[in-house]
C-alpha cells in the first residue's frame, strides 16, 4: 500500500468519522427539537386551558356583578320608601286679637298660595295681599279674622300642589 492510499483511507476514515459525528449531532437535535415541540404544545394547551377558565372566571364576575347591581338597586329602592315622606301641613295661629297666620308646618314649598274667606264662613277674613307667593316651610300668610256670631270662621288657602302641580286648597277653622 502506498503512501497515497494511506492518505486516501485516514481521509475517508475522518470523513467518515466526521459523517458520524454530524449524525448523532443531528439526531441529538431532532430528539431537542421534538422536545421543544411537545413542550410548545404542552404550553400551548396549558395557556389554552388557562385562557378559557379566565373566561369562565370573568364570566362568573361580570355575573356577579350585574347580582351585585341589581342587590344595590333593590336596596336603594327599600331605603327611599323607608324614608318619611315629606308632609304638607297648615297650621292657624293667632298673632293679635283679629290678626293671624297660616304656617306651613310641614316640609313642602308650596307655590301660588293665597288667603282667603271661606264661602260659607260666616266671619270675615281678609288677607294682607291677595298676591299668590311661594310659602316655603316654616314661612307663612297672614290675614284679619272677624268672628261676629256662630260657628268659627274658616279660612281657606289655595296653592299649587307640589306633586302634581295642579291647584289646589284646604280649608282651616279660625278659632
Amino acid at each position: 500500500m502506498n503512501s497515497a492510499d494511506w492518505v486516501t483511507l485516514i481521509v475517508s476514515f475522518a470523513l467518515l468519522v466526521a459523517t458520524a459525528l454530524t449524525a448523532a449531532a443531528t439526531i441529538v437535535q431532532a430528539r431537542a427539537a421534538v422536545a421543544a415541540k411537545n413542550q410548545a404544545e404542552d404550553a400551548r394547551n396549558e395557556s389554552r386551558a388557562a385562557r378559557d377558565e379566565a373566561v369562565k372566571l370573568s364570566r362568573e364576575a361580570n355575573a356577579a356583578f350585574i347580582r351585585q347591581a341589581e342587590a344595590q338597586e333593590e336596596g336603594n329602592r327599600l331605603a327611599r320608601e323607608a324614608l318619611p315622606k315629606p308632609r304638607a301641613h297648615w297650621m292657624v295661629e293667632q298673632i293679635s286679637k283679629s290678626r293671624y297666620r297660616i304656617l306651613n308646618d310641614g316640609d313642602l314649598a308650596f307655590e301660588d298660595a293665597v288667603v282667603s274667606g271661606s264661602g260659607e264662613s260666616p266671619g270675615l277674613i281678609r288677607a294682607d295681599s291677595d298676591q299668590p307667593r311661594t310659602v316655603l316651610p316654616g314661612d307663612f300668610l297672614t290675614f284679619y279674622a272677624i268672628h261676629v256670631m256662630g260657628p268659627d270662621p274658616v279660612v281657606r288657602i289655595e296653592f299649587r300642589d307640589p306633586e302634581s302641580g295642579e291647584l289646589t286648597f284646604l280649608e282651616r277653622t279660625v278659632l
